[in-house]
Parts: structure tokens; C-alpha cells; sequence
């Protein structure tokens, strides 16, 4: 193998050793956002009721859970105060056909 993929491999195998103890709260943080995102997708167009019920679930988890988040635990609670927020505008999209999930929609 030629020396600069060698010296790569090494800096790479340094760099995996000593953040991998990081990696399962990334992990975890990664799975609870995709799932938050695939909930307000609503591929299964459910209606606005589920889709509250099932981001209310996932919140509870996350608020449950947030001392397995580790170092992002500050962002999970910032995750859960910001769409408390918005709580009341998320939702009706769900109720209402012609009404976008979001602004960007629009463009």
C-alpha cells in the first residue's frame, strides 16, 4: 500500500479510536431525529390526531430516555421546547388537504 494511504489509514484509525465512545449518542440522537422526521412525513397519510399522538410518543421517549443522549441531551430538550412551540401550527396539514406541511412547500 503506497505510504500517503498507509499514513490516512493511521490518522483514520486514531480518529474512530477516540471519539468511539461518542458514537452511540450520536447513533441515538440520529435515530430519535430521522424518526421524528419520517413521523411528520406521514408517508401513511394518518390523520392529524395520530401524527400528534405518535410525535407526543416520541417526545416522551426522548425526554425519558435523554440520559442516554449523553453530551446531547442540552440539544434533545432544545429539540422538545422548540416543537412545543410549534405545537399548534404542525399539525393541521394532516386535517387539511390542500394546506402544505410547511412553508418551504410553497416554493
Amino acid at each position: 500500500m503506497p505510504k500517503d494511504f498507509l499514513r490516512l489509514k493511521t490518522l483514520l484509525q486514531r480518529g474512530l479510536a477516540a471519539t468511539a465512545a461518542l458514537w452511540p449518542t450520536v447513533q441515538l440522537g440520529y435515530r430519535w431525529g430521522h424518526r421524528a422526521n419520517d413521523i411528520l412525513t406521514n408517508a401513511a397519510e394518518d390523520d392529524e390526531t395520530t401524527v400528534k399522538q405518535r410525535l407526543g410518543g416520541l417526545l416522551g421517549a426522548m425526554t425519558r430516555y435523554r440520559a442516554k443522549a449523553g453530551t446531547l441531551a442540552p440539544a434533545l430538550a432544545h429539540f422538545h421546547k422548540i416543537t412545543q412551540s410549534y405545537w399548534p401550527g404542525l399539525f393541521p396539514c394532516y386535517s387539511v388537504p390542500a394546506l402544505p406541511r410547511t412553508n418551504n412547500d410553497l416554493e
